[in-house]
């Protein structure tokens, strides 16, 4: 950004363009913070999400390892008379 307002500030100086006057700059500014802004709202969302599926991700993990142990358990009794809980 700060390389195109100078160019732009270059180029007013040179032939008088009003497309990148100060007031132009000034806008270019503006939508180049609301840009950014928005870009850094929507990395935060991502960030968001992805904790909640790493959360969500072990206690999938923690559930396939309680019903393993539990298969396990069931399939020692198979045949016996065992008592589960």
């Amino acid at each position: 950004l700060d390389r195109l307002l100078e160019e732009a500030g270059s180029l007013f100086s040179r032939i008088g363009d009003p497309s990148v006057d100060e007031e132009a700059q000034k806008r270019m500014k503006a939508e180049y913070g609301a840009v950014k802004a928005k870009a850094q709202d929507r990395v935060n969302l991502l960030e968001k999400m992805t904790q909640e599926h790493e959360r969500f991700q072990a206690d999938v993990d923690e559930f396939q390892l309680w019903l393993k142990a539990v298969m396990d358990k069931v399939s020692s009794c198979v045949g016996r008379s065992c008592k589960l809980s």
